[in-house]
């Protein structure tokens, strides 16, 4: 009998955390071996703080260690962190989903200050945020959130690249980055410096990416009975009939109706913890979020290209009202450690883009309403959000390095009141990282089982589950105190599965990147 990679993965980590924390092994009378983690500072709130010492779930990941490829978007740098997913709209465009919640649900900060790019407009656009020299990033999810940005119902992303400096630079800093991988031929070439001259801190920065169209799987595009097989059919014809009808005709007087409405976004937040014993401590997080609707989501009416979609506005939406309940459990003995959390989020006014079904786009099709693409409004219902975040840890340590493993499952689901499914929420994972580190060298494995979402929208269609194999390796040579060059190794999708994002617009048409091998090398001055 045939047994799953996913499946042996599991049951090994699973057995292996249960021998490992084994109170045999943790006896007092057995010598112990602590790793005491290095300080890290949260610069979210612009208030430097030891991360032990805050009570909200904020994640701090290191930018050198998380990011090796610097042609990915920001939702898959982060991708195979508990609670936070991608959207997917090809390559390089991608934004974080967390909790099932994305766009203006999630802000997206850069040094504390919140982006105003034209990323907010849809999730097709890219965010202008430089991955290449990227110092930390610090992610916050549920009520907590509202600490940090006012009207935040889903989380924050905060990136840190030190461009705003908070203390004068001390020595110069050149960072020299080259890459190069073979999903899509990609190349990218960085810059940047950083100096103090004359009392001024000066920070430059360069970056140059250029890639093709991305590999995937064979077997991965799908093709349809109704594709037209002659070309020249279409080409033959004439395809302006008369153009001198656009033309001649009448200009029609616009009429403009003025929009005046008013809309709040009164929020708060709260926050409980109790350390239980010195191993164990719980938090509750409370938060009333109200979220004001978008521009796009109110006025637009035209054909969105990227998405396939003729998209309509509504300027009948009211402000959505997230009610959020968090609760947070940690605990940590010696290396080994677990944390979880359960969330609820009732969304009053929920605002969604519904496709038409494929009864009415045919319908549409025949009086060619649309240019042939699907019909989505937004609209608006009361819904309910829920879901969970559970992780188990081991760190090993031996005579030149440590090794840590970690297993995590992430779950959310979305409903509206009356019952049906909220479109496009990111299915079920399991994270398996296995990553071993010593002195200048850094490797890291990770197993990714996503699994099938059949819980659907009207007019969505269902994904299949895949598995997604990671692998990332890093040696720094250090060339004296103060240069360093640096060497990664990365490969995605080692598995070459077919994989479709089900948060995408064009999932369907669009598949996720087959294998892909990576080289990137830094130089540090």
């Amino acid at each position: 009998m045939e047994i799953k990679l996913k499946n042996l993965l599991l049951a090994l980590l699973f057995v292996g955390a249960l021998i490992i924390h084994n109170e045999k092994l943790y006896s007092n009378e057995s010598e112990e071996t602590v790793i005491e983690p290095d300080e890290i500072i949260v610069t979210s709130s612009f208030i430097e703080q030891n991360l032990s010492d805050l009570d909200d779930p904020i994640h701090v990941i290191d930018g050198e260690d998380t990011i090796f490829d610097t042609t990915v978007s920001l939702g898959e740098s982060l991708d195979n962190l508990l609670g936070v997913q991608s959207s997917d709209f090809g390559s390089a465009v991608g934004h974080p989903i967390i909790r099932g919640l994305s766009g203006n649900r999630v802000r997206i900060m850069n040094n504390g200050k919140t982006l105003r790019d034209v990323s907010t407009i849809g999730d097709d656009h890219m965010n202008e945020v430089d991955l290449n020299d990227i110092q930390q990033i610090e992610i916050v999810r549920g009520p907590s959130s509202l600490l940090y940005s006012s009207g935040t119902v889903g989380g924050i992303v905060n990136i840190i690249d030190n461009t705003i400096a908070r203390e004068d630079f001390k020595e110069p800093k050149l960072n020299i980055g080259l890459e190069s991988q073979s999903v899509n031929d990609g190349e990218a070439g960085s810059f940047s410096y950083q100096n103090n001259l004359g009392g001024f801190n000066i920070s430059l920065a360069y970056k140059d990416s250029q890639f093709d169209n991305y590999d995937i799987p064979n077997g991965a595009i799908i093709h349809t009975e109704d594709e037209h097989h002659d070309e020249d059919e279409h080409h033959d014809e004439e395809e302006h009939h008369d153009e001198d009808e656009h033309h001649d005709e009448d200009e029609h007087e616009m009429e403009i109706d003025y929009f005046n409405k008013d809309y709040s976004e009164t929020s708060f937040a709260v926050n409980f913890s109790r350390d239980v014993n010195d191993n164990f401590t719980v938090s509750l997080g409370l938060a009333r979020v109200e979220r004001a609707p978008s521009a796009v989501e109110l006025f637009m009416n035209g054909a969105h290209l990227v998405t396939g979609r003729f998209e309509v506005g509504n300027t009948d939406l009211e402000s959505e009202t997230a009610n959020n309940v968090d609760l947070n459990i940690f605990y940590q003995n010696n290396n080994f450690s677990l944390r979880g959390n359960i969330f609820k989020n009732d969304i009053d006014n929920y605002i969604y883009l519904q496709d038409e079904t494929e009864e009415e786009h045919e319908e549409h099709e025949e009086h060619d309403d649309h240019g042939g693409l699907i019909l989505a409004n937004f609209l608006q219902k009361d819904a309910e959000l829920e879901g969970y975040e559970f992780e188990i840890s081991q760190i090993f340590t031996f005579d030149r390095g440590n090794l840590s493993l970690s297993l995590g499952r992430d779950s959310v689901t979305g409903e509206f009141k009356n019952g049906m499914n909220i479109p496009r929420i990111v299915p079920a994972r399991n994270i398996i990282t296995v990553s071993y580190s010593e002195d200048n060298l850094v490797a890291r494995l990770t197993y990714k089982d996503v699994e099938e979402q059949n819980d659907i929208g009207e007019g969505e269609t269902a994904t299949e589950a895949y598995e997604m194999l990671d692998f990332s390796l890093r040696k720094t040579f250090v060339l004296n105190n103060q240069n360093k060059i640096s060497l990664s190794l990365f490969g995605k999708n080692l598995l070459d599965e077919v994989a479709r994002n089900h948060a995408s617009f064009v999932k369907n048409e669009v598949p996720l990147p087959g294998r892909n091998y990576g080289l990137k090398l830094n130089y540090k001055f």
